[in-house]
């Protein structure tokens, strides 16, 4: 084993540093407004997002509810996928109940084994729910109501799983 005198402190290269290019970037504030500003358009532009995704999960429900069980199984994809989205946009845009019952819609189908007509209704109720939710523009949590509307989507969950 070496002395004290042997030791010797290596500096790590920064490379972030030589990506800077100075005296062009942008200050904090002026990023921060840009991106505030950026944010509420786009929050002013959700609720038609919002309602070009419900009409694609109608369309998804309505092939759900078809006899051949591929095309059931492609329709619950849609449904899922539009969902799994829209939970992740909800409360970014002030709309923390439509994560929530698109939290519910996907776990839902996730963890089903089976989609007989009582899942299927589950289904149609949620996205009934949705809708509610889009047509009265409910932001925050919803409240009361919201809470009262979550707590009945639990109840309804947990009854089509004992089927």
């Amino acid at each position: 084993m070496g002395t004290k005198d042997e030791c010797k402190f290596i500096e790590p290269p920064d490379f972030l540093q030589t990506k800077i290019v100075k005296g062009k970037g942008l200050d904090w504030k002026t990023i921060d407004s840009r991106a505030r500003t950026t944010l509420a358009d786009m929050k002013s532009r959700f609720l038609d997002h919002l309602g070009r995704e419900l009409a694609v999960m109608d369309k998804a429900m309505a092939r759900a509810r078809g006899q051949d069980a591929s095309e059931r199984t492609a329709a619950l994809r849609t449904l899922y996928d539009v969902s799994h989205n829209l939970r992740g946009q909800g409360s970014t845009f002030d709309y923390p109940l439509i994560t929530s019952i698109c939290c519910s819609l996907c776990d839902f189908i996730e963890h089903s084994s089976r989609f007989e007509e009582v899942h299927l209704e589950a289904i149609a109720l949620q996205l009934s729910a949705l809708k509610a939710v889009a047509a009265d523009r409910i932001e925050g949590d919803g409240g009361m109501l919201g809470q009262e509307l979550m707590s009945g989507i639990e109840e309804l969950v947990t009854k089509a799983r004992k089927g």
